[in-house]
């Protein structure tokens, strides 16, 4: 709650964000669909203000890889030319994991459930074995108090609310979660200015489940993010596959390597672990460079990709 307030309040004062945009992202965090989305949007921007960083929220563009105008995050106007930003809620298993959770006790009020399995899983997977199904999960947990999600390797218990704690047995293997998630950031690519630098950021939002990742335990955050950097500032640079497998809204004839020129830097930003990197496309189409970054913020971990 302090946070939203001194967001908000931040973006007014100091910003120059109208009465109407406050609105908007007052009534996008209070709605259960957009809410997750919104709280990691008002927390990068905390941060960003808390760095003293010089940006405008909520802007249009109309150079982008989509090749029409896009409400983008913000633009920041530090260095010598615009930069460009979106801000996401990373949607990893353990939050997606989560949110399915709470869809079920939404629809069976007065019970528990605990899912017990892997945690490695792709976004696109959970999206397709759990929320697309959750029709059917639904109608099979009405008749016995135990479901399989095979294709994800998922035990889902159900339990009558009583007093006492609960348990679940989740498992995360680093490797086997980049393998996984690397492409997450191109499924935003018909976003990503053509004529200028462009920064994608993705925060965990504090408040919005709990996960190893979030808190860093052994420095999970830290290899992952440099784990889905690595690839996409590496293998990415020359991937000649359709970008559109990635983003449906990417051009025809536009490759991954074609899309990933034109992302200049990958933001991981957790709250809850006070972690924040910036990794640099030192071959983007736009780059930033190390001095230009400390300069936006230099309250961030910075690393370079030749």
């Amino acid at each position: 709650r302090d946070m939203v307030i001194r967001t908000l309040s931040g973006l007014h004062t100091n910003y120059g964000a109208s009465p109407k945009l406050l609105s908007t992202l007052f009534r996008n965090l209070t709605s259960e669909g957009t809410a997750v989305g919104y709280l990691a949007q008002l927390q990068a921007y905390d941060w960003l203000m808390q760095q003293g960083a010089q940006f405008e929220a909520e802007v249009s563009h109309s150079n982008t890889v989509r090749g029409r105008t896009i409400d983008l995050d913000g633009r920041i106007d530090a260095l010598s030319r615009p930069v460009f930003f979106d801000i996401k809620s990373f949607g990893f298993e353990p939050d997606l994991r989560d949110i399915f959770q709470r869809r079920l006790e939404e629809r069976f009020p007065g019970y528990n459930f605990t899912i017990d399995g892997p945690g490695n899983h792709g976004p696109d997977d959970v999206q397709r074995e759990a929320f697309s199904q959750l029709r059917s999960h639904v109608a099979s947990l009405t008749t016995s108090d135990r479901l399989e999600i095979q294709a994800l390797n998922w035990s889902v218990t159900k339990r009558a609310r009583a007093p006492g704690v609960q348990t679940a047995v989740h498992e995360y293997d680093p490797v086997k979660f980049i393998e996984e998630n690397w492409d997450v950031p191109l499924k935003n690519a018909s976003q990503f200015a053509t004529d200028a630098p462009y920064i994608l950021f993705f925060t965990l939002p504090d408040g919005a489940g709990s996960s190893p990742i979030k808190i860093n335990v052994f420095g999970f955050s830290e290899q992952l993010i440099a784990g889905i950097a690595g690839h996409l500032f590496g293998a990415g640079r020359s991937d000649q596959r359709a970008a559109n497998q990635f983003d449906k809204t990417v051009p025809v004839g536009m490759t991954v390597a074609d899309v990933v020129a034109r992302l200049s830097a990958l933001v991981l930003y957790s709250p809850q672990s006070k972690l924040t990197e910036i990794h640099l496309n030192c071959q983007a189409a736009a780059p930033i460079s190390p001095k230009d970054a400390q300069s936006i913020a230099a309250g961030w971990k910075v690393v370079s990709y030749p």
